[in-house]
């Protein structure tokens, strides 16, 4: 069975980071502060975790949980609203700051004014 194209594309995107796998003890507490964080707004499965919470607790870098804060907001406007949802993210996001290149840093915008 061949795997999807999205996991082959990340694989390979990952395998070509020059960054990957290199991680100091700072990062290493910035991340599990940010995944613990981001594990915490979710709202706990009866039975077995969610697609998202596998996701973020496998999350190998600062960069896979940025990507995956779409994700997030998604679920947590479905759990609890959009404005509640609004809230939590705006915490989580100030999370990523120093953590993130330059080029990954959320842009200014009218629209969220």
């Amino acid at each position: 069975m061949a795997a999807p194209k999205n996991s082959v594309l990340f694989s390979l995107f990952s395998f070509l980071r020059p960054e990957s796998g290199r991680v100091d003890g700072r990062q290493e507490q910035q991340l599990e502060l940010i995944r613990s964080t981001m594990l915490s707004c979710l709202t706990p499965e009866a039975s077995e975790p969610s697609y998202l919470e596998r996701k973020i607790r496998n999350a190998k870098d600062v960069q896979v949980l940025w990507y995956l804060r779409a994700d997030l907001m998604a679920t947590l406007a479905s759990q609890s609203g959009e404005i509640d949802a609004r809230a939590k993210m705006e915490h989580v996001t100030r999370l990523f700051q120093g953590s993130l290149p330059r080029s990954l840093k959320a842009r200014p915008s009218s629209l969220g004014t």
